[in-house]
């Protein structure tokens, strides 16, 4: 259980997929630590740039941070080395991560999304949107991508082609996830919405095949997580 300072005014927290570590932050600062003893592995932060998104890898060793500024920043827990690249024009909203952390997806409030590699910050696939783009998802291992603008782009990618393979199948405008996992096998993506909803969707056509809805006895409660 953390304490003292640790433990204020958390806002993004995450557990890394081989359930060894987990984050905390406040925006600001992000502190990473040991699952199982709580013990704290490492504290970074870059200047006072507002963090809206964090990503981890799945073994803990690489944590990617998107700023309020166009900022992207990757964090080598062995080495204690942060290193950043001005990615995006406007806020980044949202990152994802590969598996390996050899990959970085950031979408921005400039309209875009790129696909880029995190050890030398060179963008291998660029994405344009008519509008904001609030949300990004990335396959663990690499090879598809989602991008949510604030409008009408549903967009799901071949990351290694950087070709559409599909558009989520919904005529709704404003359409948002809070959080969307790829299956391992990268056939179907799971996402969770505002107003307690889940949605399962085929990868190759975008077609819808199951919603659901959480129980919760306020109707406005968003679904924040899912796996």
């Amino acid at each position: 259980c953390l304490t003292g300072e640790a433990a204020k005014f958390i806002e993004l927290v995450g557990i890394s997929e081989n359930k060894a570590y987990f984050f905390t932050s406040n925006q600001v600062v992000v502190r990473l630590y040991k699952v199982a003893n709580g013990k704290q592995v490492g504290e970074w932060q870059l200047a006072d740039n507002i963090i809206n998104d964090i990503a981890i890898s799945e073994d803990g060793s690489t944590i990617l941070l998107g700023f309020r500024n166009g900022l992207a920043a990757v964090v080598n827990v062995k080495t204690n080395q942060v290193t950043s690249h001005q990615k995006h024009r406007l806020d980044i909203n949202s990152v994802g991560l590969s598996a390996d952390g050899q990959l970085a997806l950031t979408g921005s409030a400039d309209k875009s999304a790129h696909l880029w590699d995190t050890k030398t910050g060179e963008t291998i696939h660029s994405f344009s949107h008519k509008s904001r783009v609030n949300h990004v998802t990335i396959s663990d291992d690499g090879r598809l991508g989602l991008t949510l603008d604030a409008i009408e782009a549903h967009t799901i990618w071949n990351l290694t082609t950087g070709d559409e393979i599909s558009t989520l199948d919904t005529h709704l405008r404003f359409f948002e996830f809070n959080h969307a996992r790829f299956s391992k096998d990268n056939r179907l993506l799971l996402a969770g919405l505002p107003k307690r909803k889940l949605q399962l969707w085929r990868v190759s056509d975008g077609v819808k095949l199951a919603e659901w809805y959480a129980h919760q006895q306020r109707a406005r409660a968003s679904v924040l997580s899912v796996a």
